[in-house]
């Protein structure tokens, strides 16, 4: 390889036009260099070869073809997410802080109000068994230890609420989630995930979910009543999905003491098809809609006693235990 005046050149090779883009002519007296260098400049070669101008164009155009074709393709990947980025009403904007504020307040272990609520909570899942504050009969509808206040700790009163309402409003449906003869059902623990991940749902999707599900409410009572009845749909739904998803893993040769094992797979899985539900428009059918139309019947919102709980609905209306969910709400992982 020899340089000259900058030039370098491979013998018995083809230069790379790439390199000729930083060549210097200047200080040399070679005159074909210096009408190469000429030649170059204007675009124009007599001998038929490509110059540097037209190789850098076609390289160029090339360049920015390929960077075109990669800019509309990840545009099209992001599209359902672009459509999402609808503002927050103030409505919206509202109802999220009281969701917040609901769930970052702890419970406080003496306070008559909380610890009222783990009362009711077990008479309505566990009538017959005498209570118990701090128990390992907890474990039995669901909770990781012997004291259930420590499992809401990630979700405040905001999952203790969720879990409570869906007791008294779907009593026997919720006891019969206790009772699937799918080696168990971690009722608990599946309530708080739910409650935190629909949290997240409306927070990432704001202004797309909640404008309409929120739209003219801004009292706590009334945006927490919304999300209760959100909440329980979306985990009627969650736990028929479960069950079926169970169903199918012992049919397929799965043994019962390893079903629990499924739980958090079973649970990513409906996360992410309940997320592209959203994106898809089908949550607001499915979900939004139905969930504010039951939180207008004030009914639903009366506290009732464990014996009128555990007999009947506390609403008429409300689904019994022979019901199921419409099939086209249902999420499916086929």
């Amino acid at each position: 390889m020899s340089s000259r005046g900058g030039v370098r050149q491979r013998k018995g090779g083809k230069q790379n036009p790439y390199r000729n883009l930083d060549t210097r002519y200047e200080g040399t007296a070679d005159e074909e260099a210096a009408k190469q260098r000429a030649r170059a400049q204007s675009g124009n070669n007599n001998d038929g070869e490509p110059s540097i101008v037209d190789i850098v164009s076609e390289y160029v155009t090339k360049i920015a073809s390929e960077l075109k074709n990669a800019i509309t393709k990840f545009f099209k990947s992001r599209k359902v997410e672009e459509n999402t980025k609808i503002p927050p009403s103030e409505y919206t904007r509202t109802a999220l802080e009281i969701i917040d504020s609901k769930a970052a307040a702890q419970f406080q272990e003496g306070n008559p109000d909380h610890e009222a609520m783990l009362v009711e909570l077990w008479s309505l899942l566990q009538p017959d068994v005498p209570f118990e504050r701090k128990s390992k009969n907890w474990s039995d509808i669901g909770f990781q230890g012997k004291d259930p206040a420590t499992d809401f700790r990630g979700q405040g009163l905001l999952g203790l609420q969720n879990f409570l309402f869906m007791a008294r409003t779907e009593n026997q449906r919720t006891k019969d989630m206790l009772l699937r003869p799918h080696g168990g059902f971690p009722l608990a623990i599946a309530v708080i995930n739910i409650s935190a991940f629909l949290k997240q749902l409306l927070k990432k999707y704001d202004g797309h979910i909640g404008n309409s599900l929120f739209d003219g409410v801004s009292n706590s009572t009334d945006v927490l009543a919304i999300f209760d009845e959100l909440f329980i749909m979306i985990f009627i739904n969650f736990e028929e999905v479960y069950s079926n998803s169970i169903s199918k893993y012992l049919a397929q040769g799965g043994k019962p003491e390893f079903t629990i094992m499924q739980f958090n797979p079973i649970r990513e899985e409906y996360f992410k098809s309940l997320e592209a539900k959203v994106a898809k428009g089908f949550f607001e059918e499915s979900f939004t809609r139905p969930a504010r139309k039951k939180s207008l019947d004030s009914s639903r919102r009366v506290p009732t006693n464990a014996a009128a709980s555990s007999s009947s609905p506390a609403n008429p209306s409300a689904p019994t235990e022979t019901e199921k969910p419409k099939e086209e709400n249902l999420i499916s992982f086929d």
